[in-house]
């Protein structure tokens, strides 16, 4: 039986190089999490078959996530760069 989260962590991965995409587009950094959360609510809509209550935590899950790992990300990146810059 396939698990009704089990999509969720390629989801995360899409909704993250969606948002960075839309990074590279002009969009200014601080709308990239309200657009994370809600193409993570549209894709759960779309891609997780349970309940409605469940698609719509499923997108928060999403979401929330993939704002996160963006983050994380280029901070991380970020610091990496900075110490090459100093060597």
């Amino acid at each position: 039986m396939n698990h009704p989260f089990s999509d969720l962590t390629v989801l995360i991965a899409v909704v993250t190089g969606l948002t960075a995409l839309t990074n590279r587009f002009g969009l200014p950094e601080k709308y990239e999490p309200i657009l994370a959360l809600i193409l993570g609510v549209l894709f759960a809509f779309i891609y997780v078959d349970v309940t409605l209550r469940y698609q719509v935590l499923a997108g928060l899950i999403i979401g929330l996530s993939s704002s996160g790992l963006y983050k994380n990300s280029k901070s991380v990146y970020g610091k990496v760069q900075e110490k090459k810059r100093r060597n």
